[in-house]
């Protein structure tokens, strides 16, 4: 009798422990469907004044593009049930030589990033506008938290880059002059969640850089600002 007893204590502890380990299943898968399908993103604008923004997307991710009342590009990712190209990208309509961008995962609600860029150039019609200086440009947001900036400068431009610390503006000075660099990469910290990039143009007449106190009367365009901070 007493034997009989202990195989039915075993049998217990034995159903038991599998209970619990199917139980924690549904929390694991959970958690994996809570990574952040915004860890990486990419901002770009092309020789021809065209915006887009790309996602390096996985499997079954579906993109939903919205553009709201307000000229607002409102973009979502989720989970979907079909296969998905890895490489995404969604145009990006100026309104008033602005774009904003609005990112969110809908697996994730307390992770949003919000994207605000000013251009004059964005009248891709019109080659007057263009950039006298910035031929094509693309911000890179990294899976590690910062940011990459590549850009290609037209023919005899010269480019300084500063550091704005009262500002916190990663500042990038252009100007006529001699030069044969003609592709620039940078690596760039977010300052609390805050990425600010601003192009200072000197124009022909002052045809150098001056200062960075003279640089607010010369025009910054394009100015990006990525909010990429939890909400």
């Amino acid at each position: 009798m007493r034997n009989f007893t202990l195989l039915l204590a075993s049998i217990a502890l034995v159903i038991s422990a599998s209970c619990s380990k199917n139980e924690s299943t549904p929390a694991t898968t959970g958690q994996q469907n809570t990574e952040n399908k915004l860890d990486s993103y990419t901002l770009k604008k092309d020789a021809n004044g065209n915006y887009s923004i790309g996602f390096n997307i996985d499997n079954k991710t579906q993109v939903d593009s919205y553009i709201l009342s307000d000229n607002l590009h409102d973009i979502v990712l989720s989970q979907g049930e079909n296969k998905t190209n890895k490489s995404f990208f969604n145009s990006l309509v100026p309104d008033n030589n602005s774009i904003k961008v609005n990112l969110s995962d809908s697996n994730n609600s307390d992770k949003k990033v919000k994207i605000f860029v000013e251009d004059e150039d964005v009248d891709i019609n019109n080659s007057s506008l263009r950039n006298e200086y910035l031929n094509n440009y693309c911000v890179t947001k990294n899976k590690n938290g910062t940011f990459t900036l590549n850009f290609e400068v037209n023919e005899n431009t010269v480019v300084n880059p500063v550091f704005n610390q009262k500002e916190q503006i990663n500042e990038f000075h252009c100007y006529a002059g001699k030069s044969e660099k003609r592709h620039y990469s940078f690596n760039i910290k977010s300052v609390d969640g805050a990425t600010k990039i601003d192009f200072i143009n000197y124009s022909n007449k002052s045809n150098q850089y001056t200062s960075r106190a003279s640089s607010f009367r010369n025009k910054r365009k394009p100015r990006i600002l990525i909010d990429d901070a939890l909400y």
